[in-house]
């Protein structure tokens, strides 16, 4: 197996989500006025994994953390953190070799 290291700029764009309280449920807004929130967000990630080879297949573990820079509320400071686990089975592409005439 190899074990592996990865770092760098993280961009996203939201395109629904909801706002939860104690008491409600609402759909976010995504306006300049009142509470709307920003689509846009940059942030940074950091992780690793493991890979492990298996037959003919390979299974790759990948652990990040994003924690994001910029603000994405125009009323308060909120700003996204989040961990993402990902397990990922990777099979190598078989090739047609063409014959040479």
């Amino acid at each position: 197996g190899k074990v592996h290291l990865n770092a760098g700029p993280s961009i996203a764009y939201t395109l629904s989500g909801n706002v939860k309280t104690e008491a409600q449920s609402k759909s976010m807004t995504f306006d300049q006025s009142g509470e709307g929130f920003i689509r846009f967000d940059a942030g940074i990630q950091i992780g690793g994994g493991y890979t492990l080879p298996m037959a003919n297949k390979y299974f790759l573990l990948d652990i990040r953390y994003l924690h994001g820079l910029t603000n994405v509320s125009n009323v308060h400071q909120i700003y996204n953190r989040g961990i993402v686990a990902s397990l990922i089975v990777l099979k190598p592409a078989k090739v047609k070799r063409s014959e040479k005439g």
